[in-house]
């Protein structure tokens, strides 16, 4: 079973993709964390988790600094960055920092688990 992790600030926001991809792709396990920093913990005690969407806009630690830093630490983990806003700065941002997909918060649920499930099986 593949396992993701929902880094958000926004609790309706995680909670809710949380449930549409627990929905949608019942082979997943699905987690969450607040923050950049709870995020890097959850990857700790969690070493064998696959991908994580990290909203752009964090408290403390921004999403593409915590894309870099995830990187690091853990460089087989796959990295999705997720903005509010589908700007192609952000675009080119997350590309440019070597994240493995971008998905904007106004992306229908069956575009985002076609993505997710692209960038799984080793795709960008």
């Amino acid at each position: 079973m593949q396992i993701i992790l929902i880094v958000d600030d926004h609790p309706l926001y995680r909670e809710g993709m949380m449930s549409a991809l627990r929905a949608q792709m019942g082979d997943v396990e699905v987690l969450g964390a607040d923050s950049a920093e709870d995020g890097l913990q959850v990857l700790v005690r969690n070493p064998d988790i696959d991908l994580v969407l990290i909203d752009v806009r964090l408290p403390g630690m921004d999403g593409f600094s915590a894309r870099s830093v995830y990187g690091a630490r853990f460089p087989t983990v796959s990295r999705m960055l997720v903005p509010g806003s589908d700007e192609p700065e952000y675009v080119k941002r997350a590309f440019a920092a070597g994240a493995s997909g971008f998905i904007p918060k106004s992306m229908p649920v069956r575009e985002v688990t076609a993505a997710i499930r692209r960038v799984l099986d080793g795709g960008v």
